[in-house]
């Protein structure tokens, strides 16, 4: 009994994890996109090349720490992922037999403009999570104890997005699995198939054209920040930086990781109104080494 749900809960799942897995594509397009910003005038006597790929940033101590967190982090949920995968396949019937879900349930189809907006409303909802998530792990001690590790990064690249406790990482995925549990649930009640949301290379069509349009710049040195009020509806990547930035100003703001509506609506945004200067990182960071990161 309730094995259609579960192979709907499933695939929902899936759906989610695919938002934020790293694709290469992305990576690469978020480059090219600030290589052409890169081209305006203020820029024109730079080496671009050069300045994307600066050795000062890519070399650093601090991204050299990047790169074995998200290898050491890899093999952590690696290693855990066969359990986690066992422990939703045990509570998966039993639940749905308790919440008396039926064997299977019919579904319609939506048209083109109902599924751009079932899109739209799933991104925005799984924004709203993260950002609740993110702003408790800035406004809760216990919380922030686990989170800072990501801000002790002194130069920042898209590997940075990678840089996390492990702690915090099992703690955005809890709020997200009850989210999407939610979601399901809602879903297979509303008789909505998951397969009607609109995707492009297995991601959720907004997180990819946010992604594509320099959404991995996020965390880098290139800033990019959008004009004729863009930026008040994707986040942009100077948007996130200031979010990163030591100065007292920026501190509690922009937790938003898509779209500053969030920000707006609960009062944390901060929109720079031209380039600032920004320094990276937490005071008193002793994070230097992968042994002082996981224990400190």
């Amino acid at each position: 009994m309730a094995e259609t749900f579960y192979y709907y809960l499933n695939g929902l799942i899936d759906y989610f994890l695919s938002d934020f897995s790293l694709h290469p594509e992305p990576l690469f397009a978020s480059l090219l996109v600030s290589l052409i910003v890169l081209s305006d005038a203020k820029y024109a006597r730079i080496n671009k090349i050069k300045y994307l790929f600066s050795a000062r940033i890519w070399l650093s101590d601090s991204t050299r720490l990047d790169v074995k967190v998200m290898l050491l982090n890899t093999l952590i949920v690696f290693s855990c992922a066969n359990l986690l995968y066992y422990f939703a396949t045990q509570i998966s019937v039993p639940l749905s037999n308790y919440m008396q879900i039926p064997d299977s349930k019919s579904t319609q189809p939506l048209s083109l403009s109902n599924a751009i907006l079932l899109s739209l409303f799933v991104a925005l909802y799984l924004d709203l999570v993260q950002y609740t998530v993110h702003r408790a792990m800035h406004t809760i001690p216990l919380l922030w104890r686990f989170h800072k590790h990501h801000h002790s990064a002194t130069t920042l690249t898209p590997l940075t997005t990678q840089r996390s406790h492990p702690v915090a990482l099992m703690i955005n995925h809890g709020a997200n699995a009850i989210a999407i549990y939610i979601l399901g649930v809602a879903c297979f009640y509303s008789g909505i198939d998951i397969n009607d949301l609109i995707t492009v290379m297995e991601v959720n069509l907004f997180f990819w054209i946010i992604t594509m349009a320099g959404g991995l710049l996020t965390h880098s040195h290139v800033w990019v920040d959008w004009t004729w009020g863009l930026n008040k509806l994707v986040v942009s990547p100077a948007y996130h930086q200031v979010h990163h930035s030591c100065a007292q100003h920026h501190v509690n703001k922009n937790y938003a990781n898509f779209f500053p509506i969030w920000d707006i609506v609960f009062r944390s945004a901060y929109f720079p109104q031209a380039r600032e200067k920004l320094v990276f990182g937490i005071k008193a960071n002793t994070q230097h080494t992968i042994r002082e990161f996981y224990c400190r």
